[in-house]
C-alpha cells in the first residue's frame, strides 16, 4: 500500500517489466513444470534432477527477489510464517556448518540433494510466491499453477497402472509400483494428497474446465498410488476441508448436524473396510511389511537421538542419517526388505529434523507448520481458508509416515505464502494483462515433454564404443547438452510468462541491476546445477557401456564424471569396479597395474567418505581379486587378504547388522583357508538373518570341508 494520497509511480516497461516478475514467474514454471520434470538421460533421473532445477531456478530468482524484500518497511519481513520460516532455515545452517561432512551437509548426497542448499533454493521460491500471493490475482495464479502442475503425474500413472507405460523404469520386480514421474508412488501420493484440496479451491473459486479436470484425475491418482500415508492424509486433509466450509456457511445448529454427519462418514471410512479385515491388517498391522520397517527406523533413530548428548540439540546437519545409522541398523530390515540397504532417511519428518537440526528445529519446523495453519485460518474468503487448511494439514499428516520430495515441500511452502498473502494489504491493480494461463500449460507440457527433450542429445550422437578416447568424450559431452537444453527451456518459459504479469508498481528498479543480476547467475547455476547433471548423464552413459561389457570405455566415463564431480564417491567406485572388470583378463604384470588404479580409486572414494561401509567392501573385494591374481604364490596372496580382512572388521564393528558384510567375510575366510573362523561367521550371518539362502549354501560346503 502507498501512503495516502500518494502517487504511484507509472508502471516500467519494456526489459523491467519482464524482470521485475520473474521470481514470480519462475515460482510459477516451478509449480506446474517441477512435477512431471524427469532428466531421463540421467542416472538420478527423478528427485536428484528435480532438486537441482529448483536451485537453478532460484539463484536467477534471487535478484528480483532481493530487490523485492529490500522495500523499506516491507511488511512481508514481519510475518510470523515468514520468519519461523526464516529461523529454521538458520538452524539447519548452524547445524550444517558442525556437520561431519560439510560439502554433503550443504549440498546434499548424491541420490537426493536434499542439503542445506536446496532448503535455501526452496526460502528463495518461496519469497517470490509470498510476493506474488500478496494480490488476487496473484493468488489465482498460484493455485492455478498447482492445478495444473499435477495433471501431468496423476494421468501418466493411471497409464501406467493400465500397463500402458513406454519406459521401463526399473528392472521389473514382484512387488515394484511404478510411480510416475516422482520414481516412487509414495513420493507421488504425498505430492497429491496437499494439491487436491488446493485444485479444489482452485476449481471452485474460478470455475475453470482445467480445475474440473484436474481434480478428478488427481483423486484418482491418490487412490491408484496406493500409498496408505497419502490416502490418510487426503482424508484428514478432506474432514478438515469440510469443517471449516460447514462452520463458514452454516448456522450454530446446522454445524453441529455436519459435524456429526462428517463424524458418521468417517465411521463409515474405517467401518465398511473393515468387512474385510485381511486387508486392513495387511495395510495397517505395525508388526508385517514396510509399516514394520518403519517402525524400526523409527527404534533405530530414537535410540540414536538419545544417545546425541549435545547434538540432540542441533543435530547433525541434512543428509547424515545415511553415516550415522548403521550402528542402529537392525537385520530385520533386510530380511523385510530383501535388500540390505541403509536407511537415509527416517520416514517421519519430524524425526528426521530431529536427526538434522536437532530438538531446536523441531520446535521451529512445528512453529512454522503452526503459524501456516493460524494464517491459513484467518484468509477472507472461507474457500481459501478451507482449502489451504486442508492442503497443510494433508501435507503435515503425511510426511510423519512418508519422505518429503523437493516438490511436496514447494506445495507447502506454496500454502505458507498464500496463507501470508491472504493476509496482506492488497496492492493498487494495475492494468491486468492476459495470456498467463496459457504460459502456465505451457510449462507444464514442458515438464510432461521433459523425459523425450532429455534423450534427444542421445538420439543425435550415442556414446561411441569405438574410435579414439577424444571421439568418446565428445560424444559423451554432446549427451550431456540435455541440461542446458532443458533448463534453457524453462527460464525462455518464465522469461514469457513474467511479459504477461503485470509489474508492481511498489517495487520499481532499473533494470540493468536485474541483467547484472542474471548475468552473474549463469556462472553460479553451471557449478551448483548444471555440472552436476552432466556428471549424472555421463556415469548414465558408463552403465550402460557396462551393461555391455565395454569396460575400457566405461571406465573413460566415469573418469569424466569424476572430473566433473571431484568429490562425488559414487563415480569414483564405477571407476574402480570398471577397472576391476578390465584387468580381470589381462596377463600380469598389465593386469597388476590396472588393478593398482583401481585400489587409487577405491582407496581415495574411502577417505572421501569413510563411514560408509560400502567403500571398505569395495576395497576388500578389490583385494581378493588380487590374492586371485597372484595364483599359488602364497606369500603373494598373503597381504592382499590380511588387508581385506581388516577392512571387514572394521565394516562390521561400524555396522554389526549388515547380514551380507558376515557372509562376504566368511568368503575371505575360506580363501585363506581358515574354515572354522568362515563357519562362525555363518553362524552370526544366520542368527541376523536364517532366510538367507547363500549363507545356508557356503555353510554347507565350509561343513563338507571341515576334517
Amino acid at each position: 500500500m502507498t501512503p495516502k494520497g500518494r502517487r504511484l509511480p507509472p508502471p516500467s516497461r519494456g526489459a523491467g517489466v519482464v524482470l521485475e516478475a520473474l521470481p514470480e514467474a519462475i515460482a510459477l514454471v516451478l509449480l506446474a513444470a517441477l512435477p512431471s520434470f524427469v532428466n531421463l538421460a540421467s542416472e538420478r533421473m527423478f528427485e536428484e534432477e528435480k532438486s537441482l532445477v529448483l536451485r537453478a531456478a532460484a539463484v536467477f530468482a534471487i535478484p528480483g527477489v532481493w530487490l523485492t524484500w529490500r522495500s523499506p518497511g516491507e511488511h512481508l519481513r514481519r510475518n510470523l510464517v515468514v520468519v519461523t520460516f526464516a529461523a529454521f532455515i538458520v538452524m539447519l545452517i548452524v547445524a550444517s556448518l558442525g556437520a561431519a561432512d560439510l560439502r554433503e551437509a550443504f549440498l546434499g548426497a548424491h541420490l537426493r540433494r536434499h542439503g542445506t542448499v536446496t532448503m535455501i533454493a526452496l526460502a528463495v521460491i518461496f519469497a517470490a510466491m509470498c510476493v506474488s500471493a500478496g494480490s488476487r490475482a496473484g493468488r489465482e495464479r498460484l493455485l492455478g499453477a498447482v492445478a495444473i502442475g499435477g495433471v501431468w503425474p496423476s494421468l501418466y500413472l493411471l497409464v501406467q497402472r493400465g500397463g500402458f507405460d513406454p519406459v521401463e523404469w526399473v528392472a521389473p520386480t514382484a512387488g515394484f509400483m511404478a510411480g510416475s514421474t516422482f520414481g516412487n508412488h509414495v513420493f507421488l501420493g504425498g505430492f497429491l494428497a496437499a494439491v487436491v484440496p488446493l485444485t479444489a479451491i482452485y476449481a471452485w473459486r474460478s470455475q475453470s474446465p482445467i480445475g474440473w479436470i484436474a481434480l478428478p484425475l488427481q483423486l484418482a491418482a491418490v487412490i491408484a498410488s496406493g500409498s496408505r500415508g497419502a490416502m490418510v492424509a487426503l482424508g484428514a486433509g478432506l474432514l478438515v476441508f469440510g469443517l471449516v466450509v460447514a462452520r463458514a456457511n452454516l448456522s450454530r445448529r446446522s454445524q453441529g448436524k455436519a459435524v456429526k454427519t462428517l463424524a458418521f462418514v468417517a465411521a463409515l471410512l474405517v467401518a465398511v473396510p473393515s468387512l474385510r479385515p485381511a486387508v486392513i491388517t495387511r495395510q495397517l498391522d505395525p508388526a508385517v511389511g514396510s509399516a514394520r520397517v518403519r517402525v524400526l527406523i523409527w527404534n533405530g533413530v530414537i535410540a540414536l537421538m538419545g544417545e546425541s548428548g549435545g547434538r540432540g540439540w542441533i543435530g547433525y546437519g541434512p543428509e547424515s542419517l545415511h553415516d550415522l545409522f548403521p550402528k542402529y541398523y537392525s537385520p530385520e530390515m533386510g530380511r523385510l526388505e530383501g535388500i540390505d540397504a541403509m536407511p537415509d532417511r527416517a520416514h517421519n519428518e519430524t524425526l528426521d529434523t530431529l536427526v538434522s537440526a536437532g530438538a531446536l528445529g523441531v520446535v521451529l519446523q512445528i512453529a512454522f507448520f503452526a503459524a501456516t495453519l493460524v494464517f491459513a485460518l484467518r484468509a477472507g474468503d472461507y474457500r481459501i481458508r478451507a482449502g489451504l487448511t486442508a492442503a497443510a494439514v494433508a501435507h503435515v499428516v503425511e510426511i510423519q509416515f512418508g519422505i518429503a520430495t523437493v516438490t511436496s515441500r514447494l506445495v507447502l511452502l506454496g500454502v505458507a505464502a498464500l496463507a501470508v498473502g491472504a493476509d496482506a494489504p492488497e496492492p493498487i491493480e494495475t492494468k491486468r494483462r492476459s495470456g498467463s494461463g496459457v504460459w502456465l500449460l505451457a510449462a507444464a507440457v514442458a515438464g510432461a515433454l521433459s523425459p523425450v527433450i532429455s534423450t534427444l542429445p542421445a538420439r543425435a550422437a550415442a556414446a561411441a564404443t569405438s574410435g579414439s578416447e577424444g571421439d568418446l568424450l565428445n560424444s559423451l559431452w554432446r549427451l550431456s547438452l540435455a541440461t542446458p537444453i532443458l533448463y534453457g527451456g524453462l527460464l525462455v518459459i518464465a522469461l514469457l510468462l513474467s511479459r504477461s504479469i503485470p509489474p508492481d508498481p511498489r517495487v520499481m528498479a532499473a533494470p540493468w541491476i536485474r541483467v547484472g543480476g542474471l548475468i552473474a547467475a549463469l556462472f553460479v547455476v553451471v557449478p551448483l546445477s548444471i555440472t552436476p547433471s552432466r556428471a549424472d548423464i555421463i556415469s548414465q552413459a558408463a552403465v550402460d557401456l557396462e551393461l555391455r561389457e565395454h569396460w575400457v570405455e566405461a571406465g573413460i566415463a566415469y573418469r569424466e564424471a569424476s572430473r566433473l564431480q571431484p568429490r562425488a564417491t559414487h563415480y569414483l567406485a564405477g571407476l574402480g569396479r570398471s577397472l576391476i572388470q578390465e584387468a580381470i583378463p589381462l596377463q600380469p604384470p598389465l593386469r597388476d597395474q590396472r588393478l593398482k588404479a583401481a585400489g587409487e580409486v577405491l582407496a581415495r572414494a574411502r577417505s572421501l567418505e569413510p563411514t560408509d561401509t560400502i567403500h571398505a567392501r569395495h576395497l576388500a573385494s578389490l583385494l581378493r581379486v588380487q590374492a586371485w591374481s597372484a595364483g599359488d604364490d602364497e606369500a603373494a596372496r598373503a597381504g592382499p587378504l590380511a588387508a581385506a580382512d581388516r577392512l571387514y572388521a572394521e565394516a562390521t564393528e561400524r555396522s554389526p547388522g549388515l547380514t551380507s558384510l558376515w557372509i562376504e567375510w566368511a568368503r575371505l575366510d575360506v580363501d585363506r583357508r581358515r574354515l572354522a573362523e568362515a563357519l562362525d561367521k555363518l553362524t552370526r550371518a544366520l542368527a541376523l538373518d536364517e532366510s538367507r539362502a547363500e549363507a545356508r549354501e557356503l555353510r554347507d560346503q565350509v561343513q563338507r570341508l571341515l576334517p
